[in-house]
């Protein structure tokens, strides 16, 4: 993952979609292995843990854009 894990989402949803791949376990696994270590470790430290791959790409997504959000704020605040 380079870019916002929107941009990630989106990319694994087209790979996954030209390699018909539907099993929900193989893809989370996979979109696991390319998240940023910190984030990863962040969603595997919630009390509940996104079990489907729908639920990885909204909870990344979230975690995420919250983060960016906070870090464009003015210090001082």
């Amino acid at each position: 993952q380079t870019g916002t894990e929107d941009d990630y989402v989106a990319e694994i949803k087209v790979l996954a979609g030209k390699s018909k791949n539907t099993d929900d376990s193989a893809l989370t696994e996979y979109f696991q292995e390319g998240l940023q270590p910190k984030l990863l470790g962040k969603l595997m430290d919630l009390e509940n843990v996104p079990k489907t791959i729908d639920q990885w790409y909204d909870t990344a997504s979230r975690f995420d854009n919250q983060w960016r959000k906070a870090s464009r704020r003015p210090s001082g605040l």
